[in-house]
């Protein structure tokens, strides 16, 4: 028998790898699909239903592009609940693992599925939910499970933030009220078009592959708080929900305002928005304003899909070099003035908001706080994170890839570049320039008054921020000139927390602090299990 030449297997394996190698290399799109249909109202329960059979439509088209990993997650009346996983890879069959039954789907079963997800740079990962939603009383937007289960948005955008990957979507459709009348469609589903020029495909390939970021899209409106407002209804049994149909349609050609033959994503949005009002003026008692929210995410950024995917964007780079710490004029742990020499590092620009720290005790089961007290003094998603001690925020900063700043650092950033001066904006202070002295009644959102010379914000006043040393009122007289930190090393610190038990540094006085106790050179200290209302934090991290 005449053998094949070992050139020939040599050739043949060789395919056989660049094959495996070209589908294991290919651009993942990693989709979460949440559809809660557990309502009672049969026109909901088929709404949701279109809405699932729309975005799996979607899903599809991006997969002749991508290698999609798909988990729709599903509750429907009498608490039933379903996730099944799908693996579409361009136009191969679809192939599917044997979905699992289970109770009505939980908002941890979502928050898993982004912790537990393993990426890659060119990813994407996208998060779609339908379902009930709500504005609550301090204006967050609350994804509704079920009549007893939340979920805030601002928990999902943080955690997306999170995942070192390309491009990260959050898309809910949260219209809660559907109306029992049909009207025409004015469309065909997306999955129908038979454009031959694959518009749909190509304009679904820019907004799912060729964008960067972190992008925020809702329905709902502001003005829905209770049951009672029935007067605005968002979808019907015959398109599904308004702001889903018209999403899924707007990959067409009109769409591509500036004909540049790529589709953006505020293209796309403008699209999904005009579609939005118009199937809401074919109901002539339906009221179309407010229909679509624009997103919120660290401050009031318009809607973009460029924005930064660097995990540590909102952190500012203070510079190496010499500054002169302490106060003659200031209480005896302040004396003397010395030299300090501080390696360059990151300081978190903000102080950790109530948005961020809630993502990190989602993401990692960490002792809750007292909500309610949280939420008395800071109300929103924006306001800084209040009445955690020194334990729980450097259980955050590790979470988070960072730590807590040293007191030098604290020091030195809070200055802002300035020499001699009391406070990070110099030697006056007015209730124009900081939260302090009980002027405002609590913490004011993170930003709300100038930054200082390094751009650090809050920096006087707010709230009190723990550091990373333990309290010495003589350290000054003994500390080294170089990178100076009582207590230990940061290595011992960090790695050690737990099991300290000294009294903590805290710097920047807080909203009832008169004004001697915001100045930048100020030193408070107390036990690292306290909590208090004025207290909280922000990070810091080495230059790598």
């Amino acid at each position: 028998m005449r053998t094949k030449h070992p050139l020939y297997l040599t050739l043949l394996l060789c395919s056989l790898l660049l094959a495996y190698t070209s589908t294991a290399d290919a651009q993942k799109v990693h989709a979460c699909l949440i559809l809660l249909g557990n309502d009672p109202d049969q026109n909901f329960i088929t709404s949701v239903r279109i809405n699932e059979d729309a975005m799996i439509g979607l899903m599809e088209i991006v997969s002749r592009n991508a290698d999609v990993h798909m988990t729709l997650m599903k509750s429907e009346p009498g608490r039933r609940g379903e996730v099944r996983n799908t693996h579409l890879v361009n136009t191969e069959t679809r192939a599917e693992d044997f979905p699992k039954q289970l109770g009505i789907i939980k908002p941890a079963q979502v928050t898993e599925w982004i912790r537990n997800l393993k990426v890659g740079a060119s990813d994407t990962v996208f998060v779609y939910f339908n379902g009930h939603g709500k504005m609550d009383r301090y204006g967050t937007h609350q994804l509704h499970f079920d009549k007893t289960k939340r979920l805030a948005r601002d928990v999902l955008l943080e955690a997306l933030q999170e995942k070192p990957c390309r491009l990260k979507l959050l898309i809910t459709d949260t219209c809660s009220e559907v109306t029992r009348g049909t009207h025409p469609a004015g469309g065909a589903y997306l999955a129908q078009y038979g454009d031959t020029e694959a518009k749909p495909q190509f304009y679904a390939r820019n907004l799912f592959l060729e964008h960067t970021g972190i992008l925020d899209i809702t329905a709902t409106s502001p003005e829905i708080r209770t049951a009672s407002d029935t007067d605005k209804a968002f979808g019907d049994a015959e398109v599904g929900g308004f702001f889903t149909y018209a999403l899924t349609n707007a990959l067409v050609p009109t769409a591509d305002t500036n004909s540049d033959d790529f589709l953006s994503w505020e293209e796309a949005f403008a699209e999904t928005e005009a579609g939005t009002k118009r199937l809401c003026e074919k109901q002539p008692l339906l009221k179309a304003q407010n229909i679509i929210q624009k997103p919120v995410y660290h401050g009031d950024l318009p809607i973009r899909a460029e924005l930064a995917t660097d995990t540590f964007a909102d952190m500012v780079l203070i510079p190496a070099g010499e500054f002169q710490m302490g106060s003659n004029d200031g209480d005896p742990d302040e004396h003397p003035v010395h030299t300090v020499y501080v390696d360059a590092f990151y300081m978190d620009k903000y102080e950790v908001t109530v948005g961020q720290y809630k993502a990190f005790v989602q993401s990692t089961g960490h002792r809750s706080p007292d909500w309610n007290r949280v939420a008395k003094y800071s109300p929103t998603p924006q306001h800084p994170m209040i009445n955690v001690s020194w334990y729980d925020a450097m259980a955050y900063a590790k979470w988070a890839g960072k730590r807590l700043p040293t007191e030098a650092e604290w020091e030195k950033a809070a200055r802002g570049g300035l020499v001699g001066k009391a406070y990070p904006n110099g030697n006056t202070l007015t209730a124009r320039d900081a939260n302090y002295n009980d002027n405002v009644g609590g913490p004011t959102p993170v930003g709300s008054y100038g930054a200082n010379g390094y751009g650090l914000y809050d920096m006087m006043g707010n709230v009190s921020e723990w550091c990373l040393d333990a309290y010495n009122r003589d350290f000054y007289q003994e500390s080294s000139a170089r990178n100076p930190i009582s207590g230990g090393s940061i290595t011992s610190i960090t790695d050690n927390y737990t099991q300290i038990k000294s009294s903590r540094v805290l710097r920047g006085g807080s909203w009832v602090g008169s004004a001697p106790y915001v100045r930048a050179a100020s030193r408070h200290n107390h036990s690292p299990t306290l909590t208090s209302v004025t207290y909280g934090f922000r990070c810091a991290r080495a230059v790598k």
